[in-house]
């Protein structure tokens, strides 16, 4: 009995003692270098090793520094953050620097306009140099909602004549309520500041000036930098990296997720100003979706709104969905608006860039959009290229109703304006002009349509004088071979591989036809992988709502969340292509693999499933550490009906398939054509290890099978 007594007692102690730690809070501690002679110094930086020190620098203004004194931090080992969310009752994380004002009323006065402007409460930035030594922070949590004083916040809130490098955020949740700036690593980088070699991934969410690394630049660079996850705002400035930025640099930098915003919204930068001094993004890119709703006036798959800004060698594989937006609005691949001042000596440059991606209208739209830029203003582009999987798709009426739409600029005006030596795939554009209207005589020589195949050879743009030896190349192993940019070669991982339905199959049952498939990898992992090892889960307003199913490219059914779906609109003697997408909340995900099945009548009048050759797809995708690569044997799939029908069970083909990695070179061979296969479906796994029995790299990787005169190759993603 007393032992049974000890015990409940016990128990009631370690379960005291677990919800006290659960709701406690890590206490400031200065770093252990802190008494040290020189602490400080770039010789003896305060040592950032735990939450505690974190804590430790939010909380004491005095090391924040000043132009005459910057401190020096160097992070040494990696922080979990998570409890940061029971801070400050519920707000989270105190930002290191801060800028709070008041918007207050200004009537009109001296020729100014009246309207709210800022009015300034408190200013005290960090200046320093804070090295993360790629060192991670995980979780970190902030809830900004005051209404009425406004913060910009972030690791970060606002920085002045500083360096931030080598920083490794890890799933944030970062909100701003307020009308002030948002960004996982800074709110506001000003005055000669340079983000170096950092990243982010998680959720930033805010009103006006929104970005997934920061809220806005002045007169700064952000380098080698990236962003991954999920970036919204209602207002204005919406970008994957940066909400907005003016007169600064962007150089090698990169998002991959979903933007979603209203006024200037762009995959990569919300809105770019040169102002009078000019503005640059240079080899960056931005992949996943675009999300352009209510009163936006510019939204661009890398950037929304670009003055006096020169875009060089970029590129944006986004899905750009359209809807709501207001009259006169501009839609652009890469921006949806490129502009310069109005004199000869001030023309920004789009040159050596592309869109490979989608736009797709959810209504009846009045705006101008284009493949390269909705407009263009007193700007040149040039060496510069359009490919699409879809299109510019008007999904709720004629594509007619779109008001100025071109396959590379929808409306090109002014005499300093124009465009040269670009292209676009007919085929996939399926829009025969080049720009939609003119206006002051711009200039346009040597743009032209080209099909497929040519858009994937070398000679269709060096005719043209594209430079293939030292800025582009073609591999038809990578970007599907499209040409890409030799500094930048596609991500390991596109955003939007991960929505797309996995493994259609196709098969005959009595006269009818069933469909199965998997679902999308990002549900099978319960989010998307940053590539360190966190899982960002998909945020709830971009919950699963369904799947589409389109036979023969015409959509048939819209299903609930079900993997399965027997179509008995079919006839025997046909046959039919089958493609899925899955539906999260406006976004539509890119098509699946294609499922050919034949009917056909036997002499018996029994109904037979007939095999066609080819691949089915890898699962898992990502994988880590194996996958199974599933394809069938059968007849050919480029007749139709197909030729010859093979039963299964039937003589079928000798197979070979091989690993290849994004260079084209190969790494495994898994089938070397010495096996014969019945009709049928099939399966070889991957153990992610090359010929020689290395295990290989994460990455993207490509699979090719061949079967006689039948090839074909698709991509996977290992990731570790």
């Amino acid at each position: 009995m007393k032992k049974e007594k000890f015990m409940k007692y016990a128990m009631i102690v370690v379960m005291l003692f677990m919800s006290l730690s659960l709701f406690s809070e890590t206490v400031a501690e200065p770093p252990s270098n802190y008494n040290t002679e020189g602490a400080g110094t770039k010789d003896n930086p305060f040592l950032i090793s735990n939450l505690a020190n974190l804590r430790w620098l939010s909380e004491n203004r005095e090391y924040w520094g000043s132009v005459e004194q910057l401190y020096h931090f160097l992070q040494v080992s990696d922080i979990e953050a998570y409890e940061t969310r029971n801070w400050n009752n519920g707000a989270g994380f105190n930002p290191i620097g801060l800028r709070t004002y008041e918007l207050v009323y200004f009537p009109e006065s001296n020729g100014l306009s009246g309207g709210y402007r800022p009015v300034d409460l408190k200013i005290v930035p960090f200046f320093g140099i804070y090295d993360g030594n790629n060192h991670i922070i995980s979780n970190l949590f902030i809830l900004y909602d005051d209404q009425e004083i406004h913060r910009m916040i972030g690791l970060f809130g606002r920085i002045d004549q500083s360096i931030l490098k080598n920083i490794v955020l890890q799933n944030v949740s970062i909100t701003n309520l307020s009308d002030a700036q948002a960004g996982a690593l800074v709110g506001s980088v000003t005055n000669n500041s340079l983000i170096l070699n950092c990243s982010s991934s998680g959720i930033v969410k805010a009103i006006n000036n929104a970005g997934g690394l920061i809220g806005t630049m002045l007169n700064s660079s952000v380098i080698d930098s990236k962003s991954s996850g999920f970036v919204s705002g209602i207002g204005r400035a919406v970008g994957g990296l940066i909400g907005k930025m003016t007169t600064s640099t962007v150089e090698r930098n990169s998002f991959n997720g979903i933007v979603d915003g209203q006024e200037r919204t762009g995959g990569l930068i919300g809105y770019s100003d040169g102002f009078t001094q000019g503005a640059t993004i240079r080899y960056s890119s931005s992949h996943g979706y675009v999300i352009s709703k209510s009163s936006t006036r510019f939204t661009g798959g890398l950037v929304g709104s670009a003055s006096l800004t020169n875009i060089e060698s970029c590129y944006s594989t986004t899905n750009i969905v359209v809807e709501n937006v207001s009259e006169h609005a501009r839609v652009g691949g890469l921006a949806g608006s490129h502009s310069g001042i109005g004199t000869i000596f001030d023309v920004p440059i789009m040159k050596n860039s592309f869109f490979y991606g989608n736009i797709i209208f959810q209504d009846e739209p009045s705006v101008s959009v284009g493949g390269l830029a909705g407009s263009v203003s007193t700007g040149i582009i040039q060496h510069s290229y359009v490919a699409s999987r879809t299109g510019i798709v008007n999904q709720y009426g004629e594509s007619g109703s779109i008001r100025m739409k071109g396959s590379l600029i929808g409306f090109l005006w002014y005499r300093h304006s124009g465009i040269s030596n670009s292209f676009w795939d007919i085929d996939t554009v399926m829009l025969d002009q080049a720009v939609g209207q003119v206006q002051d005589n711009p200039s346009i020589t040597d743009v032209y349509g080209f099909t497929t195949p040519e858009m994937k050879q070398a000679s269709t743009y060096q005719k043209h004088g594209w430079d293939f030896d030292t800025i582009w190349e073609i591999d038809p192993n990578i970007n599907d071979g499209y040409p890409f940019i030799r500094a930048i070669p596609p991500p390991t991982m596109d955003f939007r591989d991960l929505l797309i339905p996995q493994n259609l199959i196709g098969e005959v049952n009595n006269d009818q036809i069933t469909l199965t498939w998997s679902p999308p990898s990002i549900l099978v992992d319960g989010g998307f992988s940053d590539g360190r090892g966190a899982i960002i889960a998909m945020p709830p307003e971009f919950a699963l709502f369904g799947y589409n199913v389109y036979r023969d490219g015409v959509l048939i059914a819209t299903l609930d969340n079900v993997l399965t779906y027997t179509d008995t609109g079919v006839s025997n003697g046909y046959s039919y292509s089958y493609r899925i997408t899955a539906v999260f909340g406006v976004i539509e995900s890119d098509l699946s693999n294609n499922a050919l099945v034949a009917l056909q009548v036997s002499e018996d009048d029994e109904v037979v499933d007939l095999m066609l050759t080819g691949l089915l797809g890898n699962f898992p995708n990502p994988f880590n550490p194996s996958t199974n690569i599933r394809f069938e044997v059968g007849g050919s799939r480029f007749e139709n009906p197909p030729y010859p029908p093979l039963k299964r069970g039937e003589h079928g083909e000798f197979v070979r398939i091989e690993v290849f990695n994004i260079r084209g070179q190969r790494v495994k061979t898994l089938l070397d054509g010495s096996l014969e296969f019945g009709a049928g479906i099939h399966s070889v796994e991957w153990d992610g290890r090359d010929d020689g029995g290395r295990t290989v790299s994460s990455g993207v990787y490509f699979y090719r099978m061949t079967a006689g005169e039948f090839s074909e190759t698709r991509r996977m993603l290992l990731m570790k």
